[in-house]
Formats: C-alpha cells, sequence, structure tokens
C-alpha cells in the first residue's frame, strides 16, 4: 500500500467521513492498480464488482452508442471515485471508463464494500443522493461531472520561437490564487532529481524512481504546470503523458503550420487528452483576425485570446481550468432584448466577470458585442444609434419567401464585423439558429460572423432564411431561444441566464370576438379611434410569437439549470419597441439589480446553494 493512500482517501466525499481508525481498518481491503493512458478501466454493460479511488492521474466517462459517436459525460481527477453506482444499484456498468493519462488507483471490491456499508450505514444515504446527483446532470446536462479536477497541464508551444517560458510565468501567477503551484521544466528535475533525469525514458530502470517523485508532488501541490522542451524529447513526452490538460501556445504573428512538438504528440497518441489554444497578441483588440487557419490541422476544445501583458486574461484561463468561468446567455425578444444591456451592467456593477456568452436571436446579436470586450454604454449607444437610426429591419420586399430583403440587417453586421470569424472574437462565443430543413438546433462556434447572427435572427416569414449547404436556417428562437442547455454543456462554473419572453404576451382584450378587417385596421393606424383601448397584434408579432411557442415551454425546464435566472416584466414592450431602448434597458437594470442582491443574500446563508459569482 502506498503511504499516501490514507490522505487520499480522507480527501475524498465518500470516504472522508470516516475517522483515523476506520480508514486504518479499511487500509488492507484496497489494492493499488496502475492503468497506461488510452486504456479500459471498464466497459459499458459489464457487471459492477469494484468501486475506484483516482489516486492521480485521469479517467474519461463516456456513454457508448451503436448509431452515434460516443458521448463524454465527463472526467474523473484526483480524490474522485467511479463505480460505485453499479455496486449499490446492483445494474450494469452504465458507461464505459478510459484512462486519458497514466492513472493510479485504489481498488474497493464488491465483498469489502459490502461490509463497510453494514459497519456504517450512514453511507449508503451518501451515496444514494450521490448517484441521484449524477443522474440528474446526465439528464440535464449530458454531464456526470463535468471536467473533473485539473491537477497537472502542459504548456506546448507551436514553435521554437513561442515565449514559452513567460507564458508559463503569468499562468502561474493566475493559478497560485487558487492554491500553491509547482513549475516545472528540464532544468528544474535536472536540478531536483539528478543531471539528466529529465530526459530519461518511460523504458528505462529509473523511470519508477521519477513516476514516483511526480505523484508525490501532485499531492503537495494543488497544481504541476509542465513547460515542455522547444523540441520533442523524453521530458515532452513525459509532459504530455502526465497533462490532464495541454494548452498550447502559440503567437499571432507566426505560421499556423504544426510545429515539431505538435507533430510528435499526435504520434503519441495524445488524442484523449483535452487541448485549448492560447492566442498570443501584442495588444488588446476586440476582434483578433487570422484564427480559423490555426484550427484546420488541430482538434482544439477552446481558443483564449491572451494580451502578452494581460493578467486579467490568465486569470480568464484558470477559471476555465479550474470550472469557474462564468457563462452568460441571452435570449430573444426582439426590442425586448436590449434590457439585457441593463441586466448586464448590473452583473458587472456586482462583480461578476463574463468568460463565455451565448444567444438566441437579438440576444446573439447583443452577445456578439459582449464578445467583442464592449461595455454596456458602448453596447446602448451603438444600439440607440443603429435600431433607430438605420432600422434593420424595415427593408420591405414582395413578400414571395420574407417580407423583408434582409439586406440591410446583413449590412449592419458586415459594417461591425466584416469577414470576422466567432473564433476571432476576443471572447468565447456561440449562438443558435434552428436548421428548418432537418428540424435541429444549429450551434454556431465557428464561422463567419454576420452570417451566424443573420440566421439566428431570421424569424420565419418576416426575414429569409440563410442558405448554406443545401439547408435553410431560421431563428433559434423556434427551437432554443434560451440556449441554457448548450452554455451548460460547454461552462462548467455558475450560468446566469436573461429571458426576455414573457410566458404570456399578445393578450387582447377578452370582450373583442372577431378582429376588424385588415383595411379598418390600416385606416385606424392612420386615424385611431377616440377611446378605443384594444391594440391587437401585428402579422410579424404573431409569426414572432408562433414561431417560439415550443421554445417557450422549453424554458420552463431549462431554467432549472441556470445558477441564477433574470427574467424581468416586459409585457408592456413589444417585440418593436426599438423608440424604447433606454427605458428598457433601465427596466432590466433594475430588475437584475434587485434579484441579484437577493440571490446574493441567499447564496450567503445556505451551503447548499449554487456556485457563487460576486467578488
Amino acid at each position: 500500500m502506498k503511504p499516501d493512500s490514507l490522505a487520499v482517501l480522507s480527501s475524498t466525499e465518500l470516504f472522508g467521513s470516516l475517522d483515523a481508525s476506520d480508514l486504518q481498518k479499511l487500509e488492507p481491503e484496497l489494492e493499488w492498480l496502475r492503468l497506461p493512458g488510452g486504456e479500459l478501466l471498464f466497459q459499458q454493460g459489464e457487471i459492477g464488482e469494484c468501486l475506484y479511488v483516482v489516486v492521480n492521474g485521469r479517467l474519461r466517462v463516456l456513454r457508448e452508442s451503436p448509431t452515434a459517436s460516443d458521448l463524454v459525460l465527463g472526467e474523473i481527477g484526483y480524490g474522485e471515485t467511479v463505480g460505485e453506482m453499479a455496486l449499490l444499484t446492483g445494474a450494469r456498468r452504465s458507461a464505459t471508463v478510459r484512462a486519458v493519462r497514466d492513472t493510479e488507483l485504489l481498488r474497493l471490491s464488491e465483498e469489502s464494500f459490502n461490509r463497510l456499508l453494514s459497519t456504517h450505514p450512514q453511507m449508503t444515504m451518501m451515496l444514494a443522493r450521490r448517484i441521484i446527483t449524477r443522474y440528474q446532470h446526465s439528464i440535464q446536462n449530458s454531464q456526470i461531472t463535468g471536467l473533473g479536477t485539473v491537477v497537472t497541464i502542459a504548456l506546448v508551444a507551436t514553435s521554437p520561437q513561442t515565449p514559452l517560458a513567460g507564458v508559463a510565468q503569468s499562468l502561474t501567477r493566475a493559478l497560485e490564487a487558487i492554491g500553491p503551484v509547482l513549475h516545472l521544466d528540464s532544468a528544474r528535475l535536472d536540478r531536483e532529481l539528478g543531471s539528466g533525469a529529465s530526459q530519461i525514458p518511460k523504458d528505462h530502470s529509473r523511470n519508477h524512481a521519477i513516476v514516483s517523485w511526480l505523484n508525490e508532488q501532485e499531492s503537495k501541490y494543488r497544481f504541476l504546470l509542465y513547460e515542455v522542451d522547444p523540441a520533442p524529447s523524453a521530458w515532452t513526452s513525459r509532459c504530455i503523458r502526465q497533462a490532464d490538460r495541454v494548452l498550447l501556445v502559440a503567437g499571432a504573428d507566426g505560421a499556423p503550420d504544426l510545429g515539431p512538438v505538435e507533430i510528435a504528440m499526435s504520434r503519441q497518441g495524445a488524442d484523449l487528452t483535452r487541448k485549448e489554444l492560447i492566442f498570443l497578441h501584442g495588444a488588446r483588440r476586440a476582434i483578433y483576425p487570422g484564427t480559423s487557419p490555426w484550427l484546420s490541422e488541430r482538434r482544439i476544445d477552446r481558443i483564449h485570446h491572451v494580451v502578452e501583458d494581460g493578467p486579467k486574461d490568465y486569470e480568464r484561463i484558470v477559471r476555465f481550468l479550474t470550472g469557474r468561468a462564468t457563462g452568460v446567455v441571452l435570449g430573444g425578444g426582439g426590442a425586448r432584448s436590449f434590457a439585457q444591456i441593463g441586466m448586464l451592467k448590473a452583473l458587472s456593477e456586482a462583480g461578476v466577470t463574463i468568460d463565455l456568452v451565448g444567444g438566441t436571436s437579438m440576444g446573439a446579436f447583443l452577445g456578439a458585442q459582449v464578445a467583442m470586450g464592449w461595455d454596456t454604454d458602448q453596447m446602448l449607444e451603438y444600439n440607440k444609434r443603429t435600431w433607430r437610426n438605420r432600422h434593420p429591419l424595415r427593408d420591405y420586399t414582395f413578400p414571395y419567401i420574407a417580407l423583408i430583403s434582409g439586406r440591410r440587417f446583413t449590412r449592419v453586421g458586415r459594417d461591425l464585423y466584416g469577414e470576422a470569424q466567432i473564433e476571432d472574437l476576443a471572447l468565447n462565443y456561440f449562438c443558435c439558429s434552428s436548421n428548418l430543413t432537418r428540424a435541429t438546433v444549429m450551434i454556431h462556434r465557428r464561422g463567419t460572423v454576420w452570417r451566424a447572427l443573420g440566421a439566428s435572427i431570421a424569424v420565419p416569414g418576416l426575414a429569409p432564411p440563410l442558405f448554406e449547404n443545401g439547408d435553410l436556417f431560421v431563428d433559434g428562437g423556434m427551437l432554443d431561444n434560451l440556449p441554457i442547455d448548450v452554455m451548460r454543456q460547454a461552462c462548467d462554473g455558475p450560468v446566469i441566464a436573461m429571458d426576455v419572453s414573457p410566458a404570456v404576451d399578445l393578450a387582447v382584450d377578452p370582450n373583442l370576438r372577431e378582429g376588424p378587417s385588415s383595411w379598418a385596421m390600416t385606416y385606424r393606424r392612420i386615424r385611431p379611434v377616440p377611446g378605443e383601448t384594444y391594440r391587437l397584434p401585428s402579422i410579424v408579432e404573431i409569426l414572432s410569437r408562433a414561431s417560439s411557442l415550443g421554445s417557450v415551454q422549453q424554458v420552463e425546464r431549462l431554467k432549472r439549470q441556470a445558477n441564477l435566472y433574470l427574467q424581468p416584466p416586459l409585457e408592456q414592450y413589444s417585440i418593436f419597441s426599438f423608440k424604447s431602448i433606454d427605458e428598457l434597458a433601465r427596466t432590466g437594470y433594475e430588475y437584475a439589480s434587485k434579484a441579484i442582491d437577493e440571490w446574493k443574500t441567499a447564496a450567503d446563508a445556505a451551503t447548499d446553494q449554487p456556485v457563487r459569482v460576486m467578488a
């Protein structure tokens, strides 16, 4: 038995309630297991005969499908357990678990597990709660444990000229705000274990001593930051094998070709490890053009645009690494969406830093501005100027496909974004549209910004659809007007959702039994009848509401996945109240300020409250 096994057990949620004497009695029941990176721990459908505790390393949980690609449910890291569900329920393994990197585990047999439950019945209730929580997450989020606990991080330069040491220092400082960090490069390891230790291959007789020393450091430090050599080497291979997360570092002025270390990584078979790209820039901008070529030959899970001397950017990376990044979801609702500018202002004043933003329809339009790093004053000024003066939705045409041609909105988008790609935006961003051809939600994470926005905001019948690869894409509000589910899958940290679509809308006078003719309505619009109070919705308002009915119902189910759900009272405003932008923003601000204060008070008073995002 390894000397640190008791410390590992005492740090786990499952065994941490046991006292020292109970842990010592349990120790002989545990078996030490080493699992090389890429190897299978157990297969979906197998009979469960044991549970495991991760001592160091990383496991990935997958749900296999005969008709589609396997679904990644999450990752499991240091101190977490896996396999207990099958033991407690008697069911077969519900998922496949595979090692992401070289992993060491403690194995507890079913017989020993049952003996433990008989002497400590309180653990049964703890396990039941844990299993229910995982089941709920798997239904709501398609995830079990998110991305797990990141402990080891490998920094890889895409070119020998990339200033990796400076990035390592900046990242170390940001990580130290969370916990102790050991920054290791080959020279540091040689100083610790003797000259040449870093270049010892994995099949060498001294390898076991190096692995043991590194594992010991994992128990001492919250993070190990591995800085790889600028060229392929034994140390580079070791860093990749040990990494929970690989951060590729590229200079924006460099060539996007695969570097020598990246080529070696692909040969090494490091496909299971999650990879993110740190893209270095000399100055801060709203849009960083030229990202797309870097993604064509790489499988990248997330992009981080970083100004080289910008500590805030490194702090954002650390929030993503540690499951504390804040995601904000903006909903569609025409002019009502401008209330979200006020809500964003309230969040900013409450100390919320947005790391990831997504939205649908007009929420997508505003969300892209957030992703450019605009503050709420910039957003308010731009949108007043655009929607009051340029009238993007008033270029009416012969209604063969739609009531408007869409050219004005296209010009607005191209004037603002040019040919910028979604991946060029300063913050991580997505928007949703509906694939009318295939009846599916389309999540736009890459591609031309103005085209994605044009699809997301195209209310069927009002605006023309986006034509792409033979399919028609229209307003995302048809299927997912408030994509909390998409954000929850992309963000392990707190999710804040802004809903500007009232549950009850387009109400008319209850005494009204039959609407007047269209000609009569047109005349009354030109010459209103004194004392007449009722108002009938326009064809566009009816189309807009009808296209989002299913999505409104879906929001009722999804809003429980948000840590903070905001829905200001906006029934008095129309989706065409573009002249009321200031008033809408003020309404959103006043509502959100109060709601955030109440949420913060509740979070302070409850230990089981969702993660707080207030500073």
